[in-house]
């Protein structure tokens, strides 16, 4: 519609002080041409809000994904009719700034806003982010001998505040090597992202091919649903950390891995073609550790998590030990001086990587329980600068251990 055209962003060509302003056009997957809307406009900001209302209100949708708004980045509009500042300023994030807050109005405050990657202008009125280019930025967690990998910096800075949620699934994640499923979803995890986006059914001219519905129901990925089901569990035990705390610097940890013959796929030379994103298809090669850990300082900066999962199926145990300064874990220089014990609230699961073993995929966990942050003495505990920590983890397995100031 003529109203729809109006409030276009408008792109000032051939050159500055063009007589005739033109549109900015977008193309993806699926070939139709965008007009790119300018988030100033009212008539996108109604025409947005009015939309999110129908779905909340009328069809009771929980929760309504916004596309782009913190993937794309602004496009210099020249249209006066807009009322902004032309050709530059800030009129893109003011602009979703109060179509965002149009659409919470709209929607209410028990409905989930989500939008494309992750930038902080928005975070005030998005609920989530989806971080497909952020876990597709590099290797995974533990990687060896590797120039590029992820880190949750996001977490660590904006911690309580954002809620990261998704990365990128390709069948070849579990064809021939399951471990790279099992391992993007345990970078999730540690991270304090909520798993998944996986593409059930995907595109035809998709590249690489996504649509994992197949082989997720497949049996032979049994260990590997298993696995997420696993983590989705521990997940909801570490809520309070991931949902409200900062995540802190990577641990420093000694791993020893005892490995079972004949189990795994793939290799290394997979591995180095493995493709890291949908949009970067000349971006391949892939790496993981066998352990991944982080830690989470609480809200309330007065207790330490310590999240350790093993990712492969071959590996049959994984003895993981270190030792932490918590002056650098957010308690400051006047934590050396003080005592810590440690209290474990899970340790220990049943895996197996044989699907006949699986109940129903339904993974048996060993948890000791929160014993609601209660210290039982501190004849174990330790000097600040000095805690020690160890944890004996099995295949696909989860420890999570609270480190905090003894109460005696």
């Amino acid at each position: 519609t003529k109203e729809a055209q109006s409030a276009a962003a408008k792109s000032a060509k051939p050159a500055f002080g063009a007589k005739s302003l033109d549109y900015y056009n977008e193309q993806y997957g699926s070939e139709a041409v965008f007009a790119v809307m300018c988030p100033h406009s009212d008539y996108w900001q109604t025409t947005i809000a009015e939309v999110t209302e129908k779905l909340a209100v009328e069809l009771g949708v929980d929760g309504v994904y916004i596309d782009q708004i913190a993937a794309a980045g602004p496009r210099p509009c020249w249209d006066v009719s807009h009322n902004h500042t032309l050709g530059g300023g800030s009129h893109w994030v003011s602009g979703y700034t109060r179509m965002l807050h149009r659409v919470r109005e709209a929607v209410g405050v028990d409905r989930v806003v989500l939008t494309e990657s992750n930038a902080e202008p928005f975070m005030s009125g998005v609920n989530l982010f989806l971080t497909l280019v952020g876990f597709s930025s590099g290797d995974l967690p533990a990687a060896q001998n590797s120039s590029s990998i992820i880190v949750p910096a996001f977490q660590a800075v904006y911690g309580g505040y954002v809620l990261p949620v998704g990365a990128e699934f390709f069948q070849q994640d579990f064809l021939p090597n399951p471990d790279v499923f099992a391992a993007k979803i345990a970078a999730q995890f540690i991270f304090g992202a909520q798993m998944g986006w996986f593409s059930l059914g995907g595109r035809d001219n998709q590249s690489p091919a996504m649509g994992v519905f197949g082989l997720m129901m497949d049996a032979r990925y049994d260990a590997e649903i298993t696995y997420l089901r696993s983590l989705s569990s521990a997940k909801l035990d570490a809520q309070s950390w991931f949902n409200h705390g900062r995540v802190m610097r990577p641990l420093e940890l000694n791993v020893k891995i005892t490995r079972q013959e004949g189990v795994g796929g793939g290799g290394d030379e997979h591995l180095r073609r493995h493709p890291r994103s949908s949009r970067l298809p000349d971006e391949v090669g892939l790496a993981f550790g066998s352990v991944m850990s982080s830690a989470w300082l609480s809200a309330t900066n007065d207790s330490l998590l310590i999240v350790l999962t093993s990712v492969k199926r071959d590996v049959s145990k994984a003895e993981v030990s270190g030792t932490l300064d918590m002056s650098r874990y957010g308690f400051g220089a006047a934590a050396r001086s003080e005592r810590f014990e440690i209290s474990p609230i899970l340790m220990g699961t049943k895996q197996t990587t044989d699907p006949d073993d699986i109940d129903d995929g339904e993974r048996q966990l060993t948890e000791l329980g929160h014993q609601d942050l209660q210290s039982k003495g501190c004849s174990a505990s330790f000097p600040g600068d000095a805690v020690e920590i160890s944890a004996s983890l099995g295949t696909r397995d989860i420890a999570m251990l609270i480190i905090q100031p003894c109460r005696e």
